[in-house]
């Protein structure tokens, strides 16, 4: 039997120390703290992957969110190049349906010149059936008579007794060689003759200004046109400089997104560039409506210049016959009233 007494475990069973030899009891508490160690260093690495893994999925968010934003902002600015461009193309036809109607104006206005030549003509030569004296054919209003030359040589020959074969062949058919014929044209017919003819060069003169004003407005149309292209033009390049400034703000966000730090900053630089860009949004379009009150200022502004030029030409034409130069000198000084101090003309428009 055995003097000392062995220690037992819990469910009874004697439990015995191993036998350990005295060299190997070094080794093994090496073992065991190299063991240890490791596994503080696996815990380590392990927090460590932990934390890169949630900044990485942190990173990842804040660039998803980006690039949503991104998109959004090239999607606005692309729908309004489109609306730009589509805006451009329409003013462009317009420009070219105003020039378009500016030649067939200038086109019918040639025709009804040279129309208007011709029934000129057949109404001196008589083509439209009413007879004059041969004297009156020979001075008219628009052919000019013989010249004194062809007169002065004509006497010569005849008094030289030289006879020219191919000048009285040429002669025989004028009105000034035939014989006078009885004057049937009572002076009410050539007064009437006389009188269409005025009538007709004064609406010849009446349509050619006309036709001149339809042109100068025409003219103004296209340049109001071209200046809204152009603005227009400025804008569509105002927007694209604004896209290339938030794709850099965009990089830039990308590359300062390294640490937490880098993402505080990104993220105040993100903030100061959209404030930027919402200043700049509300600027542009102040100037927007400075432009548009502006159009309508000078169309305004033209439209009133055009009416007190009509009521300057009415003045002239109505109240010269009447009262005379001091009567069209008082009405021009009221005109240049109104055209310098235009609030009382415009006291009723609004």
């Amino acid at each position: 039997m055995s003097t000392a007494s062995e220690p037992k475990s819990q469910d009874g069973r004697s439990t015995s120390p191993i036998p350990v030899a005295s060299g190997s009891k070094g080794t093994v508490g090496h073992s065991t703290t190299s063991i240890a160690t490791a596994l503080q260093l696996a815990h380590l690495h392990a927090a460590k992957n932990l934390q890169t893994q949630q900044r990485l999925l942190a990173t990842l968010d804040a660039l998803d969110a980006l690039e949503l934003t991104h998109s959004s902002c090239l999607s606005t600015h692309h729908t309004l190049i489109t609306q730009h461009a589509a805006r451009e193309k329409q003013l462009k036809s317009r420009v070219r349906v105003a020039m378009e109607v500016a030649r067939k104006k200038e086109e019918e206005m040639e025709e009804m010149r040279e129309v208007l030549d011709k029934l000129i003509e057949r109404v001196e030569e008589g083509g439209l059936g009413v007879l004059r004296p041969a004297g009156f054919a020979v001075t008219s209003l628009v052919l000019e008579g013989p010249s004194c030359s062809h007169i002065r040589d004509r006497r010569s020959n005849k008094a030289n007794g030289v006879g020219c074969v191919d000048c009285r062949r040429s002669h025989q058919g004028s009105p000034a060689t035939q014989p006078l014929t009885p004057n049937t044209i009572t002076q009410d017919d050539l007064a009437y003759t006389r009188s269409l003819i005025q009538t007709l060069r004064q609406e010849r003169d009446t349509e050619r200004q006309s036709h001149q004003q339809t042109i100068l407005n025409a003219q103004k149309r296209i340049r109001a046109l071209e200046a809204q292209i152009s603005r227009r033009e400025a804008e569509l390049a105002r927007c694209t400089h604004r896209c290339t400034e938030i794709s850099a703000l965009a990089a830039l966000n990308e590359t300062a997104s390294g640490t937490t730090g880098a993402q505080s900053m990104s993220l105040k630089a993100r903030r100061v560039g959209e404030r930027e860009m919402d200043a700049n949004l509300a600027l542009d379009y102040g100037r927007l409506e400075v432009g548009h009150a502006l159009d309508w200022a000078i169309s305004r502004n033209r439209t009133l210049e055009l009416e007190i030029q009509s009521l300057a030409d009415k003045v002239c034409t109505h109240i010269l016959p009447i009262y005379g130069v001091r009567g069209v000198t008082s009405a021009c000084c009221f005109l240049f009233f109104l055209n310098f101090c235009p609030s009382m003309y415009l006291r009723n428009d609004f």
